[in-house]
């Protein structure tokens, strides 16, 4: 028995580390199979465009250029993949279909170059395509194999949610209101309520069943996500104590609400009733981790300075356009708050008529009638944020974090939403976590709830997040769904 601790600290939720990688234990195994097959689906995908080259140029190189050529090939689809969440359970249960397609897709494009690359330059033919026919099939057979293995996967992985218990333990008011809340974000996992006091003042959503504690015991033995407690683990009898300490010996994940929260739905609820999060702040340390902030330094640098390269063309066309469709400047510098509330200018395209803010400063809209046309477009496909390349150049801003808000507007958010500033621990972003999660919107309450996604963020933060969350915002670029 594990004893309650004097501190207050709940014995059961220590050592989970950071929010990233929490995961539900008990189904892991079945997860990383899942991970194994869908890799060696897209293996056996480009084995067979590999041989539909010529039979005779497979092993033509012998063992060794052919392993060798294959891993340098396999490799970018495998990191594409990992990065769009291909390989995830659940990314594919709640994801973007057409953005983990998109992902592989650009992977297979890159994977033709390479073989191009090795059949040229140390003539392997070994995985390689002398059409670029044989390019355009390989992209399109990826794409819809892709697309049909993740559609029969999701369908198979939500049967299975639909079939696998979650455990709430707690006083009846903070069940209710969880279990509210899992039914109101879309979830349908059944769920068990072990209540230790109090009466719900509601009625309970569909699929929630009261148990006691022999009726956990037995649940424990079946499919169980994880339990979810509620209440201190010092306030808890000591037979649930025992009862938990056996949860977690069968390898059942015992959780806060907030752990709950974070992964299932990449946000931290710093506003709820619950306010054990604040025992995670010290993962928000990791922002000053100097080999976390070198890498993502150098990822800024590498990135930024590549894209200015690449968009110097594009964007002398939209600074010519903008002199021409409306009077006025072609760039908007403005004052914002940045990484430890420290405030730096600036630059974005104009997409606003030159007196936008002769009243006084406000909260753009989406639909806001002080857009130009021609602005009005660069705001959907996003491209008026490319001279932000140059703030992260100069190290103002990083490709991913919070979105830096003006300095009038940060006065405001921090006297009506509680822990605002937590978001400037992290260095500000051209794209973020909550832009990609959140829809568009304008106001204390759409600020309230990107303060979550924010959060979450700050104290998950890494290299890797960071590039899924840049093939996110490409794919929101390329479908002109911006704001």
């Amino acid at each position: 028995m594990i004893p309650p601790s004097a501190s207050g600290i709940d014995p059961l939720h220590v050592g989970h580390g950071r929010g990233r990688q929490l995961r539900f234990s008990a189904p892991g195994r079945w997860r990383l199979y899942l991970a194994m097959w869908l890799a060696l689906t897209d293996l056996a995908i480009l084995v067979g465009w590999a041989w539909a080259t010529g039979p005779e140029q497979v092993w033509s190189q012998g063992p060794t250029a052919t392993v060798l050529g294959g891993l340098a090939v396999f490799g970018p689809v495998l990191v594409f993949g990992y990065i769009s969440g291909s390989y995830r359970s659940d990314t594919i249960i709640r994801g973007s279909l057409p953005t983990m397609v998109a992902a592989l897709a650009l992977a297979w494009i890159v994977a033709w170059l390479v073989a191009k690359t090795l059949e040229t330059k140390l003539g392997w033919r070994s995985f390689s395509t002398p059409h670029a026919k044989w390019a355009v099939s390989g992209v399109v057979v990826a794409a819809l194999s892709t697309w049909a293995t993740r559609a029969a996967m999701r369908a198979l992985l939500r049967r299975h949610e639909r079939r696998t218990l979650v455990v709430l333990l707690g006083e009846a008011d903070a069940c209710l209101r969880l279990a509210t809340d899992m039914r109101a974000r879309g979830r349908r996992d059944p769920i068990a309520v072990l209540i230790t006091g109090g009466e719900p003042d509601g009625p309970w959503p569909e699929r929630v069943e009261p148990c006691g504690p022999l009726g956990l015991l037995h649940r424990l033995r079946g499919r169980v996500l994880c339990v979810v407690t509620t209440g201190s683990w010092d306030a808890l009898p000591r037979g649930l104590q025992r009862l938990l300490v056996r949860a977690r010996l069968m390898n059942v994940p015992v959780l806060r609400p907030v752990d709950f929260s974070e992964m299932l739905w990449g946000r931290s609820p710093v506003h709820g009733a619950d306010a054990s999060w604040i025992t995670g702040l010290e993962r928000l340390h990791h922002q000053e981790d100097p080999f976390f902030v070198g890498t993502k330094r150098l990822l800024d640098l590498a990135l930024a300075a590549t894209g200015l390269v690449l968009a110097a063309g594009p964007m002398l066309l939209i600074a010519l356009a903008v002199r021409l469709t409306s009077t006025g400047p072609v760039f908007y510098l403005q004052r914002r708050t940045g990484q430890w509330e420290r405030e730096f200018t600036i630059c974005k395209f104009r997409t606003m008529r030159a007196d936008a803010e002769k009243d006084g400063a406000r909260w753009a809209s989406q639909d806001d009638d002080r857009t130009t046309p021609l602005g009005r477009l660069l705001r959907r496909s996003r491209l008026d944020e490319l001279p932000q390349l140059w703030n992260i150049l100069l190290g103002d801003m990083s490709l991913v974090g919070p979105r830096p808000e003006r300095p009038e507007f940060n006065a405001r958010l921090e006297r009506e939403i509680p822990f605002y500033n937590l978001r400037h621990l992290a260095k500000p972003g051209l794209t973020g976590w909550a832009q990609i999660n959140h829809p568009y919107g304008a106001s204390v309450d759409d600020a309230r709830a990107k303060l979550e996604f924010d959060v979450w963020y700050v104290k998950n933060s890494t290299v890797l997040l960071d590039l899924r969350i840049i093939l996110r915002t490409v794919m929101v670029v390329v479908g002109l769904r911006g704001r």
